[in-house]
């Protein structure tokens, strides 16, 4: 199907000859010196001839003052500013906008002459001369046609949609395009009061729907792009039908929702029904407005906070001839934000390590508890700046409105993770109080990471605390030495459980940790990268298990730290069997 395509009428202006306009209580024998230099007729014939003849293009009044301006420079009886007292041959000119073609733009000459009053003259808009003057309209080349909104549409009772086009003044040829073939049946015209307002004029439909919908591009000859509008005509035939003003209504947890019959008063016996959901408050209808109102909250343990919940209302009615009609509209009910300012599609915290980032709670959120989804002899890989945490993976918020958090990690690539959120919610409207238990609300944490923020580091750093300790009850011997210039420790011990221990704010600063390589007959155990230290201690210890049968025949062995993918430098620890 072709498109229908309505382009805005225009006419090649011809310059209209001067009209007097004048009060009731004066004619035109008031102005008997009308021809001379300085009547009202001869200035406006003027002006008229000058612009009839001339060349210059124009695109708003003030261009077209200033002209006049220059035409009467000479004239010391020409005024321009009305509110300065004027002498006894004095006129004043003013301009208005009128209208805009595609080839002329029309303005207002408003021409006063001085009158006497209390021996002083001044200007009378009574005796004010009102004539049109047409000239040649600048067009220029335009980015876009702007309009002041994109969404539009009437109502059930008018076929009426109207928009405004910002930059009007600017555009020629403007023409409203159907994006798809299916047909248009309406008209669009200028509004007569407001000159860059379009009305739209539906025609109405009968059918099912509630509702159809026309996209349009509204496009300009001088505009290098096109604005779009969406037009939702409600113009139904409404004989035998339950009309609704909208077919669907977003809410959030608690809101109050509201729909309107609209031709209520051609129906009787209206029922509202919901078909999947118990709401906490009936759903009610009034039959003096025909406006259905509810609460978007649920019965107890019925409430879906951590998803988008969608209600179907179902509405029944009999017309005035006693048939059955009846139709559906939908509330919407948004998943609830925990926490305000996370990622709404991915339910994410995003962080950067080693940095504390504040969240705010929902205000009709109380008694957050927020759990790691770890295992349970794990440590959490967030730290909180506030709260208060229960266990090694709990945190709550009894009385917080925001949450403070960072990775705990200072550099790890691969931190992300995920919490569980237990809470209440509650909320009144309208003096009734909603409240339900939140339960697995689910939160991912993702945590940016930029290896350049964080440079290769050595165990032989001043701040890294590096020790060794002995574990063992009976007195056994240790001693060590740190030798940074060949990257090394040694440990001269005779003991079989063995602590390294560790500034934990340094061992923070290590990403992709590394397992240690030994001779596994004596070094039964060093477990250093899977275990998260306990984050309330100052310092971190890795525990070596040793054979020491095994070293005290071998004398001694290595345990080899390669920096691998890694920021921690390579170290070994030379361990050596010797008694005190």
């Amino acid at each position: 199907m072709k498109k229908l395509l309505w382009k805005l009428s225009t006419c090649f202006s011809i310059l209209l000859t001067p009209v007097l306009s004048i009060s009731c209580n004066s004619s035109i024998n008031d102005y008997p010196d009308y021809m001379n230099q300085n009547s009202n007729r001869s200035i406006m014939s003027k002006i008229t001839d000058y612009f009839n003849n001339s060349k210059k293009l124009f695109n708003n009044k003030t261009a077209v003052l200033d002209e006049i301006k220059i035409l009467f420079k000479d004239n010391e009886y020409i005024v321009f500013d009305k509110t300065k007292t004027p002498k006894q041959d004095d006129y004043l000119i003013e301009i208005e906008d009128n209208r805009i073609l595609e080839k002329n733009i029309i303005f207002n000459i408003l021409i006063t002459k001085a009158s006497p009053k209390d021996n002083n003259y001044y200007f009378d808009e009574t005796y004010c001369q009102k004539s049109e003057l047409s000239v040649n309209r600048k067009v220029e080349d335009v980015d876009a046609v702007l309009i002041d909104k994109n969404e539009i549409a009437n109502t059930p009772d008018s076929p009426i949609a109207s928009f405004v086009i910002t930059n009007l003044d600017k555009l020629v040829g403007v023409e409203l395009v159907p994006k798809v073939s299916n047909p248009f049946y309406g008209k669009w015209e200028y509004d007569k009061e407001q000159k860059n307002k379009i009305n739209i004029s539906m025609q109405q439909f009968s059918g099912s729907a509630n509702f159809e919908i026309f996209n349009f591009d509204v496009t300009a000859k001088n505009a290098t792009k096109s604005a779009s509008l969406r037009v939702t005509n409600f113009y139904k035939y409404q004989n035998s039908e339950i009309v609704v003003d909208k077919s669907s209504q977003k809410v959030d947890w608690g809101q109050k929702f509201a729909f309107t019959i609209t031709n209520y008063k051609k129906l009787k016996n209206v029922k509202v029904n919901s078909s999947n959901y118990n709401f906490q408050e009936n759903v009610v209808y009034d039959q003096k407005t025909g406006i259905i109102t509810g609460y978007a909250f649920g019965q107890k343990e019925n409430n879906s906070f951590n998803e988008n919940t969608y209600v179907t209302l179902i509405i029944s009615a009999v017309d005035l001839e006693d048939r059955k009609l009846d139709t559906s509209v939908y509330v919407n009910i948004n998943k609830l934000n925990l926490i305000k300012n996370l990622d709404e599609n991915q339910n994410t915290l995003t962080l950067v390590n080693g940095v504390y980032k504040s969240f705010d709670i929902n205000e009709n959120v109380y008694d957050l508890k927020l759990t790691d989804n770890i295992s349970l002899n794990d440590t959490s890989n967030y730290l909180f700046e506030n709260g208060k945490q229960i266990n090694k993976r709990s945190w709550t918020f009894s009385n917080e409105k925001t949450l403070k958090v960072q990775s705990w990690w200072y550099a790890n690539r691969k931190p992300g993770g995920r919490f569980t959120g237990e809470a209440t919610f509650k909320t009144i409207v309208d003096g009734i109080t909603f409240t339900d238990k939140i339960k697995n609300y689910s939160i991912n944490m993702s945590t940016s990471y930029n290896s350049e923020d964080y440079p290769k580091i050595s165990v032989f750093d001043n701040n890294s605390g590096a020790k060794f300790e002995s574990l063992d009850e009976d007195n056994t011997y240790l001693d060590f030495s740190a030798d940074s210039a060949n990257n090394c420790f040694n440990l001269y011990t005779s003991s079989s459980l063995i602590a390294f221990k560790f500034n934990t704010d340094w061992y923070r600063r290590i990403n992709e940790i590394k397992e240690f390589l030994n001779d596994p007959e004596i070094v039964v155990d060093s477990i250093f990268s899977q275990i998260t230290p306990e984050q309330n201690k100052k310092q971190y210890e890795l525990d070596i298990s040793i054979d020491i049968e095994k070293l005290k025949i071998a004398k001694s062995t290595v345990m080899q730290y390669n920096i691998g993918e890694s920021n921690l430098n390579d170290f070994k620890i030379n361990i050596f069997y010797k008694e005190g």
